[in-house]
């Protein structure tokens, strides 16, 4: 196609320096389209990534790139630089990811030199803005010349149109239909298109929906609990835990910590000790800490129980507004209330 021969341009335009691409390891067309612009060019092929390996011994399985010879890293100082083309992983700035390696120079074997070639055969997921261009930017350090949808004609959608899609369904003409990647959006469209062709079991499914299948039925059933965990030290977190929620407020916003005992005859605070870590220096902000305290008294003589809980949940409302207007912050607010 038309990016297979912009691609071979490229490769050929470019004599005399190493060239590497970094794509969608899932994309098999694209790595055909590579490896056939590599020849061209007479270039030889390191591929590198274990994804990438796994696809390419896929395609080689079914068929494809049968008369090809594809090396592994530790031929890459066997041959000179501008004859190799690096098809790589790591397209969407991945830490682990080859070609966040090579750029760091982490990599054993692969280095790149000022004026080398990096065409980034992909397209920018929303979400990953930042990660891609700190890679743009090393790269940048480096002198290297990064190419990309937004200056050279280097990718296309991977993804299928709709008539591609019915196109799909009419050559396999399958008895269930149920989408798994894309948002609702998606998901509900590419339904939408499968009953529109006769395909009765059509299921919108989202992440741990239960699914049985029983004479060419298919229904849902139930639901487990799925999502993102997050390992903190020697815990498995749930992403959304009022840990990590809690984390998340000390990150932004700091912690004030309140200790206050009171005299049960008397009916009065006896000692208070205030800290605001992360927020306030206590050399430097005194006068807001002052303003902190005085505020705790107010509130405390207004109180007219000894509730430990209710003392606690007064203080609290009035120093989330006061601190809020001292200095527009919404700490953790962690109080202790002792009795003598």
């Amino acid at each position: 196609g038309e990016l297979g021969r912009n691609l071979e341009k490229l490769l050929c335009k470019h004599t005399g320096k190493l060239i590497i691409i970094t794509t969608f390891a899932s994309n098999v067309a694209r790595l055909l389209s590579m490896v056939n612009a590599a020849k061209k060019a007479k270039r030889k092929i390191i591929l590198q990534g274990r994804s990438l390996w796994k696809m390419y011994l896929a395609a080689k399985e079914a068929g494809y790139l049968q008369d090809t010879i594809i090396y592994d890293e530790k031929h890459f100082k066997k041959f000179k630089r501008n004859e190799i083309v690096v098809i790589c992983t790591g397209c969407q700035g991945e830490s682990l990811a080859m070609t966040t390696k090579i750029a760091d120079k982490k990599h054993p074997q692969i280095s790149l030199q000022e004026d080398d070639i990096v065409i980034f055969s992909s397209k920018i997921i929303p979400g990953n803005e930042k990660k891609i261009y700190n890679l743009f930017n090393k790269l940048a350090e480096m002198n290297v010349n990064v190419l990309n949808e937004a200056n050279e004609f280097v990718h296309v959608s991977g993804h299928p149109s709709a008539q591609e899609v019915k196109k799909m369904f009419q050559l396999i003409q399958p008895k269930i239909a149920i989408p798994v990647h894309g948002e609702a959006i998606h998901l509900n469209e590419h339904c939408r298109v499968a009953k529109n062709l006769g395909i009765k079991q059509a299921l919108s499914v989202r992440n741990g929906d239960v699914i049985i299948f029983d004479n060419d039925e298919a229904k849902k059933i139930g639901k487990v609990e799925s999502g993102y965990y997050i390992i903190d030290g020697n815990l498995i977190l749930n992403s959304d835990s009022i840990i990590i929620k809690n984390r998340k407020i000390l990150r932004d916003n700091g912690a004030l910590f309140i200790s206050i005992i009171i005299d049960k005859k008397k009916k009065n605070i006896n000692h208070l000790y205030v800290a605001a870590p992360g927020i306030l220096e206590e050399s430097l902000d005194q006068d807001i800490l002052d303003e902190l305290k005085l505020d705790i008294f107010d509130t405390f003589k207004e109180i007219s129980t000894l509730d430990k809980n209710k003392i606690k949940n007064s203080i609290e409302f009035s120093l989330k507004k006061h601190i809020r207007k001292l200095i527009n912050k919404s700490p953790l607010i962690n109080i202790n209330v002792f009795f003598i």
